[in-house]
């Protein structure tokens, strides 16, 4: 419910501001999928509508521009652009007047996604699969199924195998094709 009121506001504010908007309608629609998409992977909505404006940007861009377009506070921007630097998604690109902080999208977009990858899932997988190696010592002491933990065992080794390739892939290297 929340969501969709915020959605609502959005949109008509949106539409009520529009000139002061750099992107368009469809522009902005699609940052709100993307978001929707990032959302889903644990981050917040407004870090993917973030990153896809600065991304898409053919200049940097600036924090005033992300609020007045998608209509959220200064607040949420400043922790958002916070965490996507850290996640190293995004950098800064300059200063201009006034002392406005310019922003733009980390160029290597393959880079980006293993950076995310490597800073989230896999110290989630490490995490899992020591814990896995912990319990798997008692096992025999407690009343688990040794066959089942064994299939988890092998899943999360699986997954955290299929991490490192996809992780150490090089996407363009033409391995992958293209669309």
């Amino acid at each position: 419910m929340k969501k969709t009121l915020r959605k609502t506001k959005r949109t008509a504010l949106a539409s009520a501001k529009a000139p002061l908007c750099v992107w368009d309608a469809e522009t902005l629609h699609l940052a709100s999928q993307v978001g929707r998409f990032i959302e889903y992977w644990g981050f917040k909505r407004v870090h993917g509508e973030i990153w896809t404006l600065i991304f898409l940007a053919k200049n940097p861009v600036d924090a005033t521009s992300l609020v007045k377009c998608l209509q959220v506070s200064k607040a949420l921007v400043s922790l958002a652009i916070k965490d996507l630097l850290a996640y190293q998604v995004i950098e800064y690109a300059g200063k201009g007047e006034k002392r406005t902080v310019f922003l733009r999208s980390t160029a290597d977009l393959q880079g980006v996604i293993i950076q995310v990858l490597k800073k989230r899932e896999k110290v989630l997988l490490d995490q899992t699969k020591l814990s896995l190696e912990k319990i798997g010592r008692k096992s025999i002491e407690t009343s688990l199924n040794e066959e089942r933990l064994m299939e988890l065992k092998d899943l999360v080794w699986a997954a955290q195998d299929f991490l490192e390739v996809l992780i150490n892939t090089n996407l363009d290297s033409g391995r992958f094709p293209k669309d």
